[in-house]
């Protein structure tokens, strides 16, 4: 069984959305190739179904990186017997803990400018003054 058309639309807009090759392409041009994509694999998508995915797209990247900050903040704010009675909560404190060191300079100025634009600019710099904490073992 294969996707809908409109499941499909929305892996066409999440491709554009991501693809680093994609975001290259000038945004009238890309407006461009999604209505043509659109036409050509998604042919009963509507204009007006395009908004709508586009605003959901939009209000579920908002959430997905907003929830995701907020429960970073939460892993490593908080005392860890907090923690310990949510099984998520701990895989998360343990992971972000974990891969802190990893993270580039760039990485975190492209999350900063991501959470900005998305309006979780504060929430953002509590996350990385407790990564500065963390770096220098507070």
């Amino acid at each position: 069984m294969g996707f809908t058309d409109r499941e499909r639309f929305i892996q066409i807009m999440t491709v554009m959305i991501t693809s680093e090759n994609a975001k290259k392409v000038p945004r009238e041009a890309r407006q461009a190739i999604l209505d043509y994509l659109r036409k050509k694999h998604c042919p009963s998508i509507t204009a007006e179904d395009w908004h709508e995915i586009a605003d959901g797209i939009n209000h579920n990247q908002k959430m997905i990186i907003g929830s995701m900050l907020k429960g970073t903040h939460h892993t490593m704010s908080e005392d860890s017997s907090d923690i310990q009675g949510d099984p998520a909560l701990t895989t998360l404190d343990r992971e972000i803990r974990e891969s802190m060191k990893d993270i580039t300079d760039e990485q975190w100025s492209d999350l900063e400018k991501s959470c900005k634009e998305q309006g979780l600019g504060k929430t953002f710099d509590k996350i990385f003054k407790l990564k500065k904490d963390y770096d220098e073992g507070r």
